[in-house]
């Protein structure tokens, strides 16, 4: 299913396939991709999504596509399961090396030589090639959100947090486990000074976990929970 805000209402909107969508990622209000389940690779140009050509036929009927992610309309990546890494340059997709065997959930991009994938690994684009970093647990990843070049956050299994914060080196990360299962897309709100108190949000079914940037102590939070809840720390 797609569903379309526009600016009062969210509305249903056409859909070109029957698989399983897993991430949306939008350039402007008229061009936006998403990714899913059979390598499923959908474009909305104007107003219409339609259907494009996945160039990685070892994907199979059993692989997805789980992340997509643009750093400019002719520059977009998506990743998924069987080590599957695609990049459209702006006339097509094409596939790229990955460095590692294993499969990634989530791709972001803070410039066009400068994004990460998570999942069964840790992986960072330098803009010629992608390139495997140490991974502080053994737990998968399952997203990753960057607020600078030199601060990115991850989440996963278990609850696993971990934040780099050391020029482009994610092996300085801090490895935090909460008591939850799985954590999913990390969001920071007033992150850019570094320093300064700030909000990072990571959801999973039926719970919300909220921090402000410091000795990383999370703390559970229901959906009801009030909306100031929060669990209050010092800088990293």
């Amino acid at each position: 299913m797609i569903i379309h805000w526009s600016g009062s209402s969210w509305a249903i909107a056409s859909n070109p396939t029957s698989n399983w969508l897993n991430s949306v990622f939008c350039v402007s209000s008229s061009d936006c991709w998403a990714v899913g389940q059979r390598g499923v690779i959908i474009h909305l140009s104007g107003s219409t999504w339609v259907t494009t050509p996945n160039p990685d036929s070892s994907i199979g009927s059993y692989g997805h596509l789980g992340s997509v992610f643009c750093a400019g309309p002719a520059d977009c990546w998506a990743v998924g399961q069987t080590d599957v890494i695609i990049h459209w340059s702006g006339l097509n997709w094409t596939t790229v090396r990955n460095p590692t065997s294993n499969w990634f959930n989530s791709v972001f991009c803070v410039s066009s030589d400068d994004c990460w994938a998570v999942g069964g690994g840790i992986i960072h684009w330098s803009g010629s090639r992608w390139a495997t970093v140490s991974k502080p647990t053994s737990r998968g990843l399952s997203s990753v959100f960057c607020v600078s070049s030199t601060d990115c956050w991850a989440v996963g299994g278990n609850g696993i947090v971990i934040h780099g914060v050391q020029g482009t080196s994610i092996p300085a990360a801090t490895s935090v486990t909460t008591s939850l299962n799985l954590l999913e897309s990390p969001i920071c709100w007033g992150c850019p000074v570094q320093g300064l108190p700030f909000w990072l949000w990571a959801v999973l079914v039926g719970a919300i976990v909220a921090a402000i940037a410091g000795t990383l102590v999370f703390q559970v939070k229901s959906r009801k929970a009030e909306s100031g809840d929060s669990a209050r720390a010092g800088n990293n």
